[in-house]
């Protein structure tokens, strides 16, 4: 990638990278996110002429140096905020599941500094994991 960038925790960006090869009316983007500590890879294609304000699908695949229980890879779909009416409220939302928790994702359109334009995205857990770890408590039913 011509840009390097580390992604913070629950953090990422995306990049634009360009027309694919073989299809001149496919743009692809490419990007890095940390979810909870898991490192993951993004790609999202969009194909032109469809519109401003068509939703972004997003996949992300897990890095194969991690030894996260994460899913191999997960695909979401980012809307774009018609109605957005401060920089603090993200150009893109959407939500996801993964290992058992819900997660919000964000995304706010930037400038790097190189100049070149992506989208900075910030994930956050909504929900908290659906089972509770083993902490030494009887179970209420079966003691």
């Amino acid at each position: 990638m011509a840009e390097k960038y580390t992604p913070k925790p629950n953090k990422g960006g995306l990049f634009a990278r360009g027309y694919d090869k073989d299809d001149q009316e496919l743009f692809h983007y490419e990007g890095y996110l940390d979810v909870d500590g898991a490192q993951f890879d993004l790609c999202a294609d969009v194909r032109l002429g469809s519109g401003p304000g068509q939703p972004l699908a997003i996949t992300l695949k897990r890095k194969d140096n991690d030894d996260s229980p994460f899913d191999e890879s997960i695909t979401v779909t980012l809307t774009r905020n018609d109605n957005k009416r401060n920089a603090r409220v993200p150009d893109y939302s959407g939500s996801f599941s993964l290992a058992d928790a819900e997660y919000s994702l964000a995304g706010w359109l930037q400038v790097s500094q190189a100049g070149r334009p992506y989208l900075n995205l910030k994930v956050k857990r909504t929900e908290q994991e659906r089972w509770a770890p083993d902490d030494g408590k009887k179970d209420p039913l079966f003691g």
